[in-house]
């Protein structure tokens, strides 16, 4: 098994025991909210920490693939590009150097939805932690009648 393989193993066995572990903790929390900056700091540290950690089990665990599946796509092409590389540095073929290019460049843009991955994990993850306290039935909908006959609508929510 290669190190990469290892890694991403003893990462899913370390977020499987860790969802066991606070998930006597999860029913304490609901009722007093999430923090958003602890889910910003899990989404940095791993896409769809945030999530996990919001309560949101599926979001985190389809960011959590995403996010491996790029990264390691990036990484093998990116080994890749390094061996068409040593290749074309031994031969001075021009078919080793376009080979080594189009791996460099596949490695950029896994590189690139790893980022975007990421980024979108850790702002859903920071949103839901802000709104893991929000109740629908706290919101009430006001009729308020104009002069001109027309009606507006405001909704308000109970803090």
């Amino acid at each position: 098994m290669t190190p990469l393989k290892r890694f991403f193993v003893c990462c899913l066995i370390f977020f499987f025991t860790a969802s066991f572990l606070f998930a006597e903790e999860e029913a304490q929390e609901r009722q007093k909210g999430k923090s958003p900056l602890t889910a910003l700091a899990l989404g940095i540290a791993v896409p769809g920490g945030g999530d996990f950690y919001a309560s949101k089990p599926l979001k985190g665990a389809l960011f959590l693939a995403l996010g491996g599946f790029f990264g390691y796509q990036a990484y093998r092409h990116w080994k890749e590009s390094e061996d068409y590389y040593g290749l074309y540095e031994k031969s001075s073929s021009e078919r080793d150097y376009a080979r080594y290019e189009e791996s460099y460049d596949k490695a950029q843009s896994y590189f690139y939805y790893y980022l975007i991955n990421l980024a979108v994990s850790v702002l859903d993850g920071f949103v839901e932690a802000s709104l893991s306290d929000w109740a629908v039935e706290n919101v009430h909908i006001e009729q308020i009648p104009a002069e001109d006959g027309r009606m507006a609508l405001t909704l308000k929510k109970e803090f």
